[in-house]
């Protein structure tokens, strides 16, 4: 696996809801579980998919492993 480019980290927040993604997650677990808002899990998950240029959850998924932010379990 290829390591993040630099310049390209994910803040604790936006990282943290990433892996819970790919955990299988979903949004109401996610929020419920950091203690925010779901509406703040699924503007994340937009600004992820924008950052990562992906259109589905399995997408994002894939890309962040293929970028090293995440490994598959």
């Amino acid at each position: 696996m290829r390591s993040p480019q630099p310049g390209t980290e994910l803040d604790r927040e936006s990282r943290e809801v990433l892996q819970r993604l790919g955990r299988g997650e979903h949004a109401a677990e996610i929020a419920y579980r950091m203690g925010i808002d779901k509406r703040r899990v699924y503007w994340i998950r937009s600004k992820l998919r924008r950052r990562f240029n992906a259109k589905t959850n399995e997408h994002l998924i894939q890309r962040a492993c293929g970028e090293g932010f995440i490994y598959p379990q």
